[in-house]
């Protein structure tokens, strides 16, 4: 990243096209590409419930993504992993298949050529795939496929726990398919060391289990599974009743794990849960979060040369709040839990990767009545290979960009909304529906001493085409503004983006080149800074403030001399004459 965003000036700044741009070169508001609700094509959204094609919800919760590439052949028959052959169209999306009241009763199966647009395509464990699963009971979590090029299988591996909420099963419910989307075929539960021979007793915190009748073996809950660059399976889950992390190398059919290798207790720090795990550039990194059963807790990322360890702790990942540890900080990965972190490769052949962290915002989290109710958190990761020891990250941005053809994860276009006097649209770091939308003097930072890129999100804007207008959605929370009401002189407020609320349509008048005004669709009133002038004046033009709407418009002409605007009502003029300055999303990554 470059160590300044923009250049701060004085000068009116003249808008330029880019790719996500919603205005052209002749500085005129356009429609631009949008879809229902105001969702602009290609563009895929994050922090919030999403709905396949149908318009029904998407259950990816705790689940992955999965494309299928192929390696070429060697003569002998054995696979060239370092060579591409062949890379599938389609996204695949797996997740927990849902019931309203929260249980997941199967692993739902999407798919999606653009990673934006999301296709049902069927339930592929469902309670009908065995008789062990609907007589003995089952609910699983997350939910791992991966493609064995030996054997031209989908295998499935899924914590599994018995009837009810009883975590004490932990287990593991295997399945493999010919076909990535569609039904499974059951293999079976167990545990990892499972044999009696091994006679191996993972009591955790507990007492024994297995004396209970539930199986021998090594605890598994939260888990992942992995693919070496070299087509060795590795399987990682929770264990010790989470106080533990345990890997296992898989059989060549990736059905079973290898007895003859594990690793356990591989990250060496004690409860830890939701595990991610991918090698890049002959690095390893794992992902994972602590423990507080729904409530957010930070995420933590370590490092390997060895997939055997030892691992090395990078620190908080994805952490809002410069690294803190209280776990009562929603703004922890942005409320979310790690579920995996999904290697996009490109289809045009030219070998491009990149690679998307997915979350899970657990609904009872954030007030919701119970895990039907999730929001899925999607983050571009970034690696920084310039540090003497390796670094990931992701930072929370409301939209991302994906191009499957490329295989690259960008952003869509951004500005900062800048008035004549020099005051920013922006919003405040703890911002839900209803807060007041505000404006502050303080312009964004783009230094070194910027916190994680919070200071500049909280002032970037995205423009969203409505029937009416445009949404006006902020980086950082994801929220629209809209107005509060129709009297004179009303505020703005934050709000849930809802494209056919015209309260949260603008619309776009043009001032003069590069300057708008602009006005509410709902109430006609025009977007302002402070308009009384008996309030202090340090007041007015420092700190965060509210966001109002006025029913004046004022025109070029309409006003006498700016120089003592400070004097009279007529400085509505130029705080309604705002600026649209594009970010430059391309240099826009982790500040390490």
């Amino acid at each position: 990243m470059k160590k300044v965003l923009f250049a701060m000036a004085t000068t009116v700044f003249v808008l330029v096209s880019a790719s996500c741009s919603l205005l052209n070169t002749s500085d005129e508001v356009v429609e631009g590409s949008r879809t229902a609700n105001g969702v602009q094509e290609g563009v895929l959204l994050s922090g919030v419930h999403h709905y396949d094609t149908d318009g029904n919800t998407l259950f990816g919760d705790g689940g992955c993504m999965l494309q299928t590439v192929k390696h070429k052949k060697n003569s002998d028959g054995s696979i060239d992993y370092g060579t591409i052959e062949k890379v599938g169209k389609y996204i695949y999306w797996y997740g927990e298949y849902r019931y309203s009241s929260g249980n997941a009763r199967g692993v739902a199966c999407y798919r999606s050529t653009d990673m934006v647009n999301w296709e049902w395509r069927c339930n592929i464990l469902p309670e009908s795939s065995s008789p062990e699963l609907w007589t003995d009971g089952y609910f699983l979590e997350r939910p791992k496929v991966v493609y064995n090029e030996k054997t031209g299988k989908y295998v499935l591996w899924a914590h599994r726990e018995g009837t009810g909420w009883n975590y004490g099963y932990a287990s593991v419910v295997v399945a493999y398919g010919d076909y990535p989307d569609q039904e499974f075929t059951y293999l079976k539960t167990f545990r990892p060391f499972d044999d009696p021979a091994l006679d191996i007793h993972d009591s955790g915190y507990t007492s024994d289990y297995s004396n209970n009748g539930l199986p021998y073996g090594y605890m598994a809950r939260d888990c992942t599974l992995f693919v070496d660059d070299d087509g060795t399976g590795y399987f990682m889950a929770s264990s010790s009743e989470n106080t533990a992390m345990n890997l296992y190398r898989l059989t060549d059919d990736y059905l079973d794990v290898d007895t003859n290798w594990m690793v356990q207790d591989a990250l060496k720090i004690n409860q830890k849960e939701a595990p991610c795990l991918i090698k890049r550039n002959g690095v390893y990194y794992c992902v994972t979060s602590d423990t507080d059963g729904w409530n957010v807790t930070p995420s933590r990322a370590f490092y390997a040369y060895n997939i055997g360890g030892p691992w090395y702790s990078i620190g908080v990942f994805s952490d809002n709040d410069n690294g803190g540890n209280n776990s009562s900080n929603d703004r922890h990965s942005d409320r979310s839990q790690p579920a995996y972190i999904f290697k996009l490769t490109a289809t045009d052949g030219s070998g491009t990767n990149s690679w998307l962290y997915l979350g899970d915002r657990w609904g009872p989290a954030f007030g919701k009545s119970s895990t039907f109710d999730n929001e899925q958190v999607l983050m571009k990761v970034e690696f920084d290979d310039t540090s003497s020891a390796p670094k990931c990250n992701a930072f929370f941005s409301e939209a991302l960009c994906p191009n499957v053809e490329t295989g690259e994860i960008n952003y869509p276009q951004y500005y900062y909304i800048r008035n004549a006097n020099s005051q920013y649209m922006t919003n405040l770091e703890y911002c839900y529906q209803g807060t007041n939308a505000s404006w502050t003097a303080t312009a964004p930072s783009g230094d070194s001493d910027s916190t994680l890129f919070r200071d500049q999100y909280l002032y970037q804007y995205r423009l969203v085409p409505t029937n009416n207008g445009y949404q006006l959605i902020n980086r950082y929370s994801g929220l629209a503004i809209a107005s509060n009401g129709t009297e004179a002189n009303g505020t703005c407020t934050m709000a849930t983006r809802d494209a056919d609320d015209d309260k949260q349509s603008f619309v776009f008048e043009r001032y003069t080149d590069g300057v708008y005004k602009i006005k509410n669709y709902a109430t006609q009133q025009y977007v302002s800074t402070w308009l009384k002038t008996t309030k202090v004046e340090s007041t007015q033009l420092n700190g965060s403030n509210i966001l109002w709407m006025s029913s004046y418009g004022y025109y070029p002409g309409w006003v006498g001399s700016e120089t003592t605007y400070r004097n009279y009502y007529t400085n509505t003029a130029i705080r309604q004459r705002w600026q649209l300055i594009p970010v430059n999303t391309e240099d826009d990554e982790w500040d390490f």
